[in-house]
This record gives C-alpha cells, sequence and structure tokens, in this order.
C-alpha cells in the first residue's frame, strides 16, 4: 500500500513538473543575429537606447523577421501570429515610444512571474542591434501599422494605363459603328419595300 502512495506521489510530481514547462515557456535559449549591414549604436556594450533607432529602416526590417523566426517565434508564434502560449506581438505591442519602452523592458529583463522565467532576458546575449531589427519588423506586422501600397513596376503600370485606353475607344468605335448601321438599314429597308420603285437584284 505504501508503495502505491509513493508511486503516486512520484508520477504526480511528475506530471506537475511536466505541465510547468508548458506553462513556462522561457527556456528558450537566444540565438545571435546576423547585423551585417546595420548602423552600429553608440555605446551599444554598455548603454541600452530607449528607443527604436531602426524605425522604417528597410534593412533592420529584413534582418528582424529573420532574427524573430529564430529567436521569437516559437513563443510567440510564425509571423507573430501568437498560437496562444504567448503574446500575440502584433496587438499587445504598440508603435511609437510606448512600443518601444515595453520591448526594451522586456529585453533587458525578461519575463519572470513566481519565480519561474516566462521568456529569458536578451540583453548581454545578443546584440542590441538585432534586437531593435526585431522591433523594426514587428512595427510592421503590427495592428496599427499603416496599409502597405504594392508599388507596382513602370511596365505593368504602362500597360494597364494603355489597355484602359485602348478599351474604351474600341468600345466607343464599336458603339459608333453599330449606331451608325442601324440608320443605315433602317433608310435602306423602307427604300428595298417601297411598292412605288421596283425591286432592284
Amino acid at each position: 500500500m505504501q508503495g502505491k502512495l509513493i508511486l503516486t506521489r512520484i508520477c504526480g510530481a511528475f506530471l506537475l513538473a511536466s505541465t510547468m514547462q508548458v506553462w513556462a515557456h522561457g527556456d528558450v535559449t537566444p540565438q545571435p543575429i546576423d547585423i551585417t549591414g546595420l548602423e552600429p549604436i553608440k555605446d551599444s556594450d554598455t548603454v541600452f537606447v530607449d528607443t527604436n533607432p531602426y524605425s522604417g529602416n528597410e534593412k533592420a526590417i529584413e534582418i528582424g523577421k529573420h532574427a524573430f523566426a529564430q529567436n521569437c517565434a516559437r513563443c510567440h508564434g510564425i509571423d507573430a501570429i501568437s498560437g496562444g502560449i504567448a503574446p500575440d506581438l502584433r496587438e499587445k505591442l504598440p508603435l511609437g515610444a510606448e512600443g518601444d519602452e515595453i520591448f526594451k523592458e522586456r529585453m533587458v529583463n525578461g519575463a519572470i512571474r513566481n519565480g519561474v522565467t516566462y521568456m529569458p532576458k536578451f540583453e548581454g546575449i545578443v546584440k542590441q542591434e538585432g534586437l531593435w531589427a526585431i522591433r523594426s519588423w514587428l512595427e510592421t506586422v503590427s495592428v496599427d501599422a499603416p496599409a502597405k501600397t504594392a508599388a507596382a513596376p513602370a511596365t505593368t503600370t504602362a500597360s494597364a494605363a494603355s489597355t484602359e485606353t485602348a478599351a474604351p475607344a474600341a468600345s466607343t468605335a464599336t458603339s459608333t459603328t453599330s449606331t451608325a448601321a442601324t440608320p443605315a438599314t433602317t433608310t435602306t429597308a423602307p427604300a428595298v419595300t417601297d411598292p412605288a420603285k421596283p425591286a432592284t437584284n
């Protein structure tokens, strides 16, 4: 009987430990980020800046997308679309200074609740330039981000413009032709059916 009780307690402890692993998802090891092509941040190894120096920087956005996939997607979801394990950063991380402040706090301190690491700290492990690159990419997928407008190549635009111009012209020509043909038929028809004139072959 005592053996069953001990076995039950061991199984219960194992189950509790495995459940905590599911809910405490901070066991991610931060990965290095290739920041080649980014302007270095002055004193980045000693001072973490307050605002994103790369906001809107295309190179930083490109680097940030890949760095997010390496370091953040496991918990925050592919393309920042959370599956529920961690906050959906498209919705929960505002744009501008407020979002920068929240982002910096998480990068510097991580997220620890009741002694359990939910998110590791990244400062001192991953270069600050790489972290702000992630923030730059997150700005582009935010629900508050301005709508993206896709610029069409010049040749496509020119083709579309000439097609639009040609289409109404063809339509007008067809319309004119059919309108012109109808009166001609109408005027010719009475001449053929007029009993005063002889029919011609």
